[in-house]
Order: structure tokens, then sequence, then C-alpha cells
């Protein structure tokens, strides 16, 4: 927010310093032609309009390409932002989107969710966010199983494989993993659960809103104190779904089950907080 301020303040600089120089023109050209030619009016508007648009561009083009003086820093997204990743192994992704601690079982979740990853299928994109320790882990945007594949790795998946398979490409593998996550009381389900609450299947987010009373509280107040830009973001795509497919539904907003879902985890931070 802060480096979109500055790009805005300098176009505004850029544009009082173009009509400033076409001041100038026309003052210093008129005054010593006088305004009785109609060759000087008719010359030196197009020559004042040309160096007001040569002025603004040539200040506001690094910021058109993003080369102004704020260099890549002001480009790099806070955390719980979603970002581009290089291609992974799915080795590598079921790694990250775990604690350091829970290594082993990332590793283990790898193994068994390989032979039903479509390795050619890549979101691109990961969700960052802060773990129970403090560490950073990366969840993946999407992972895509086949659909006869990804059903069947449901039945006996462990939990760690219930989370990726959240992730999946495929609405009714996303909501039957989800049901393993809601009876679970580890805390590094939660980030996983949070995600589906920010995303447009209805019948899933109304799953997690029924399950409020069951949830492991501290676990997801603890989260959601870590981890306040990733709540945000969660937030920001909650109305912005909820704007485009569930008003009509939903006319009062407070009654849309993610809200009411993000209000009680909020709640719950708060309440902790005291």
């Amino acid at each position: 927010m802060a480096s979109r301020r500055i790009n805005v303040a300098l176009l505004k600089a850029a544009h009082t310093l173009g009509l400033f120089a076409v001041w100038l023109v026309l003052i210093s050209v008129f005054g010593v032609i006088g305004f009785t030619s109609y060759f000087s009016l008719f010359t030196t508007i197009p020559l004042a309009y040309g160096i007001y648009v040569l002025v603004v561009w040539t200040m506001a083009s690094p910021l058109a390409f993003g080369r102004n003086m704020l260099g890549k820093k002001a480009h790099s997204q806070p955390l719980g932002r979603e970002r581009a990743t290089s291609p992974k192994s799915f080795a590598d992704v079921a790694l990250a989107a775990f604690p350091l601690s829970m290594s082993g079982m990332a590793n283990r979740v790898g193994r068994e969710l390989k032979p039903f990853v479509d390795a050619s299928y890549s979101s691109g994109r990961t969700l960052e966010y802060f773990d129970s320790s403090g560490s950073r882990a990366h969840i993946p945007q999407r992972l895509h199983f086949s659909d006869v594949a990804g059903r069947a790795a449901l039945h006996d998946a462990s939990l760690g494989a219930q989370c990726l398979l959240t992730r999946s490409t495929d609405g009714y593998v996303r909501q039957r993993a989800l049901i393993g996550l809601l009876a679970a009381r580890e805390p590094w389900v939660v980030p996983f659960v949070v995600l589906l609450v920010g995303e447009y299947v209805v019948e899933i987010i109304e799953d997690i809103a029924a399950s409020l009373p069951t949830l492991d509280r501290a676990a997801y107040a603890s989260f959601a104190k870590k981890n306040q830009p990733l709540m945000q973001l969660t937030r920001e795509r909650v109305m912005s779904y909820y704007d485009c497919y569930y008003r009509s539904r939903y006319p009062d907003r407070r009654d849309y089950p993610g809200l009411i879902i993000l209000q009680q985890w909020e709640a719950w931070a708060a309440s902790d907080s005291g």
C-alpha cells in the first residue's frame, strides 16, 4: 500500500510539472510574439501539449514498467499473499506445505499421494503462512488428481494426505477430505481448513460453519493471531465470492457462512489475547 501511494504521488507530480511546462511555454511565446498572431496561436498550443506529454511520459513510464526508484522490494508480496513459484516435484510441494517439525510425516504423505498426482498440472502458486512454531510454510493453491484416482485415494488417506487433498481441483475431493480435518485436533490441519473458507463452494463452507462448536478453539485462535495477513486475504476472498455469487441467496451478508466463520475465529483470537 505504501508503494502504491508513492507511485500515485509521483504520477501527480509528473502531471503538475507537465502543466507547469505548458504554462511556461505559453507565457514565453505569447510574451514575445503577442496574442494577435494567429500563427503563434495554432503552432504554440500543439507545441505546449507535446511538451506536456513528454514531461509526463518521461516521469511516468518507469512506473508503468515497474522500474521506479523503489526497486524490486516495492513489488514483493506480503506474508499470507498468493505467490508464484517455480515448478517443483510433488515431494517438495508436500514437504513445503507442513511445519518443519512434521517433515517426516510430510515425506510420507508425498509418497502416499504421488501415484495419484497429475505431475503435468501445476497452478504454480502457493499461499504462505506461519506455523505454530513461527516457521513459514507454503500450501499449494491447487493440485490435480484424476477423478477416479483422486477419489479412490480418499478412502484410506492419512490425515496429512487429506490436508493436501483439500487443494484438489475437484470440489468433491476437497469436501470429502475436509471431513477428516474437521474432526482432527492437530494444529497443522488448521491452515488447510482456513483456505477452504476463502473459496467459492458454499457447501464446503457450510460444512465448516456447522462444525464450529467442535473445532479446537485454541488452535484456530492461535493461527488467526499469527497469520493476520492470510486471514485478511481470506476475508477479502469471502466478500468477493459473496458479492459475485451469493448475495441473492443471503440478502443479509451477516448470514453468509463464510463471514460467520471468520467472525467466530476472530472473536476466539481476541478473547485468547485478552
